[in-house]
């Protein structure tokens, strides 16, 4: 029998087990998400611009998104 440990504050800025890794991942979208090829696709995100190193990353967010509070 396996025994399941309980979840965390499901934080998604501080998840601190696989567990609640796993949840979180039910529960929030990311800027990206893996299609089934492991490539990514947008979700958040409209779209992203790497800079000419490589260092800087930045994503444009959709229009229609909103916070839980419908701001």
């Amino acid at each position: 029998m396996r025994v399941m440990e309980p979840l965390g504050q499901l934080t998604p800025w501080d998840l601190r087990t696989r567990g609640d890794e796993y949840a979180a991942d039910l529960l929030y979208n990311g800027l990206v998400r893996l299609d089934g090829s492991l490539k990514p696709q947008p979700d958040l995100a409209e779209r992203w611009d790497t800079s000419p190193n490589g260092g800087v990353i930045t994503f444009t967010l959709r229009n229609d998104i909103r916070w839980h509070d419908g701001q």
